[in-house]
C-alpha cells in the first residue's frame, strides 16, 4: 500500500468515526475534507458555471490545509485515534462507495 493510500485509509476511518458520532476535531476535519471533495466532484458536472468549481476547489484546499494542520497536532491526533477506537471503525465497516482520493 502506498503512502497516499495509507493517508486515504486514515482519512476514511476518521470520517467514518465522525459520521458515527465522534466529535473529535480531527475526525470532523476528515469528514469535512471528504464532503468538500464530494462537492468538488459534483461541481465538475456543472459545466455552465465554472465559478462553482473554483469555489469547490478552494474549499478542498482549505479543508485539506486544516486537516494536515490538525494531524500534526499531537492532541488532535490522539483524539482522532480514540475516535476510531471508541466507535469501532475498521476498514471492513466503511461503505465501499467512500471517496478513495482527495483531489
Amino acid at each position: 500500500m502506498s503512502q497516499e493510500e495509507d493517508v486515504m485509509s486514515i482519512i476514511n476511518l476518521l470520517a467514518a468515526a465522525a459520521e458515527a458520532g465522534a466529535d473529535g476535531v480531527l475526525s470532523q476535519a476528515a469528514f469535512n475534507l471528504m464532503k468538500a471533495t464530494e462537492a468538488k466532484q459534483k461541481a465538475l458536472n456543472i459545466k455552465n458555471n465554472p465559478d462553482f468549481l473554483i469555489r469547490a476547489s478552494a474549499l478542498v484546499e482549505e479543508t485539506k490545509r486544516v486537516f494536515i494542520e490538525l494531524a500534526n497536532d499531537k492532541t488532535s491526533l490522539d483524539e482522532g485515534k480514540q475516535d476510531i477506537i471508541l466507535f469501532n471503525i475498521t476498514a471492513d465497516n466503511i461503505d465501499n462507495s467512500a471517496t478513495k482520493t482527495i483531489n
